[in-house]
């Protein structure tokens, strides 16, 4: 004889079976019934103590609601009700205070029932592919609730008192008719938030407070925000989008932090070289004085061939007065065609010594106009002193 479910199996066995189910949940505890294309309860199970039974497996069958006998057996703690034709919750399923398991997905709710919130200890409740269009304002009041999948329906909008859903961790509204997502939602401790497959356009900006997030899924929305090209790059470009959108001006600071962290490296980089370690800014002014020395050979004469000269400032290399102390009181000048001329000059209250630049005599002798020595700033008297007589050294070392 073939086996259930084939169809040629005689009532006298299915029924012979399924007294072997309530025989075995004496001892179990776990009534399963699925599969069994039951459209009510077997009689046969009055003749059994089913009350210590915690779990009771409906699904898949033809039940149009759930049985009241099942209703009596109050230590249930699972009740699964899955794919069946069930239309309504009946009043006696608040007799079941230690469910925390109920699953009513793929049925024909076309609403839920308000004494929902009597089922205090429920934890889980499952209500996906159902015909509901809105759902009690009394569902808000189950404290214990931390999944709910309301998933496939027709909801137009949640109740806007679902902040009070406080241990909610769980939340299901994909395939829906919502067109925004209420405040309250907002405040929730929320690990996974499915949304997808809704009217939505526009995120609630506060959504990034909530840290707890795992898991969001926003697809197949005409999200405007955030922008498709956002949400499609997972939780962290979404919560980092919604926030600048926040918060604009935390942006703008996190711009400018990096503009300055930028340009504070460069100057690390620049000022921390030197000659021994060479580095982007010794190669620049190697290459800048380099360009000065080849441009500007420190006396210089008119494009125009004129005899007049004038001394180079460019060619004023500033010393410390100890150097000029240093520096002899007279100097030998080679006799000749070539001499050697050494001019000192004060600048800014330092000694300024001009490199020496051989000329031809008859050039200085014809010269009638003097160079123009620098402005000498006035500082203190000591300093002053010094910077005169290491200034009368130097002349006097020209004149010899």
């Amino acid at each position: 004889m073939a086996g259930f479910g084939s169809g040629s199996q005689s009532p006298a066995s299915i029924s012979r079976t399924i007294e072997r189910i309530f025989d075995e949940a004496q001892h179990t505890g776990e009534i399963n019934l699925s599969g069994r294309k039951l459209k009510k309860l077997p009689s046969c199970s009055n003749s059994y103590d089913l009350l210590d039974a915690t779990a009771a497996d409906l699904s898949r069958n033809k039940f149009s609601e759930i049985p009241e006998k099942v209703c009596e057996f109050v230590s249930i703690e699972r009740l699964s009700c899955y794919h069946n034709v069930i239309k309504c919750l009946p009043r006696a399923i608040v007799q079941l205070q230690s469910l925390v398991y109920l699953n009513l997905s793929r049925n024909q709710l076309s609403s839920l029932s308000p004494w929902v919130n009597q089922l205090e200890e429920l934890r889980v409740l499952l209500l996906s592919n159902n015909r509901l269009s809105s759902l009690p304002d009394e569902l808000t009041e189950l404290k214990n609730l931390m999944e709910l999948d309301v998933s496939c329906n027709e909801l137009s909008a949640l109740p806007n008192q679902m902040c009070r859903l406080t241990n909610l961790k769980s939340l299901n509204v994909r395939k829906n008719l919502l067109l925004q997502l209420p405040f309250g939602v907002m405040q929730l401790k929320l690990r996974k938030l499915d949304i997808s497959s809704n009217r939505i356009a526009h995120i609630p900006l506060d959504l990034h407070k909530m840290t707890t997030m795992e898991e969001l899924c926003l697809d197949n929305n005409p999200l405007l925000t955030p922008p498709s090209n956002i949400s499609t790059r997972g939780l962290v470009h979404i919560m980092k989008y919604l926030s600048n959108e926040l918060h604009p001006g935390d942006k703008k600071i996190t711009q400018n932090e990096v503009r300055l962290r930028n340009r504070t490296k460069r100057s690390m980089s620049l000022s921390t070289t030197s000659p021994e370690n060479p580095g982007l800014w010794w190669n620049i002014v190697g290459r800048d004085k380099a360009k000065q020395s080849s441009a500007d050979s420190g006396y210089n004469t008119t494009s125009e061939g004129s005899d007049k000269s004038r001394w180079s400032s460019t060619e004023v290399s500033p010393i410390s007065p100890d150097e000029l102390n240093s520096l002899p009181s007279s100097r030998a000048v080679d006799p000749g065609n070539e001499a050697s001329l050494q001019k000192s000059a004060v600048t800014n209250g330092r000694a300024a010594v001009v490199k020496s630049i051989p000329v031809k005599t008859s050039v200085l002798t014809k010269s009638t106009q003097q160079p123009k020595m620098p402005a000498v700033e006035t500082k203190s008297a000591a300093q002053s002193n010094l910077t005169s007589h290491a200034a009368g050294d130097a002349i006097s070392m020209v004149c010899s």
